[in-house]
């Protein structure tokens, strides 16, 4: 390889180490998108059922009967993402056995969400909750 051509591929390959090293951040930028949160409500008339279901989160209502005050209302429930943490498939409730089923591989799951049978490796993905005093139940999910 002559002189002249050696120098040529260095300072093409110098060039192009620094426009990467320019043009990453401002195309990362421009790519960037925001975390989004969205926020589920349950209203009090749709916390009847020991499980609930509404737009991909399970709100399961504990065994014990419930007192009217609100403090010790509110540790009676907990939110379970509806997605399989298999592939992301959307479970279904049997209230005959207590279980969630997969549709898609046949992973199933207790009521506390903890992983029985199938190819998912963990449990189902608890939910924070946030208590209302309207008695709604909010459930954030971050997306």
């Amino acid at each position: 390889m002559k002189r002249r051509n050696f120098l040529k591929a260095i300072f093409s390959l110098i060039l192009l180490l620094l426009l990467m090293i320019i043009f990453y951040p401002l195309i990362s930028y421009l790519l960037y998108k925001k975390q989004k949160t969205l926020k589920i409500t349950f209203h009090p008339d749709e916390q009847l059922l020991k499980v609930n279901f509404k737009k991909g989160v399970y709100l399961i209502k504990d065994g014990h009967d419930l007192p009217a005050r609100a403090s010790q209302w509110q540790a009676g429930f907990y939110a379970l993402s509806a997605h399989c943490t298999h592939l992301g498939c959307i479970v279904n409730f049997d209230p005959k056995t207590q279980k969630f089923h997969c549709p898609c591989h046949g992973s199933a799951f207790d009521i506390s969400g903890k992983r029985i049978a199938g190819p998912a490796k963990g449990p189902l993905l608890r939910l924070p909750l946030k208590f209302m005093e309207n008695n709604d139940i909010i459930v954030v999910l971050k997306k």
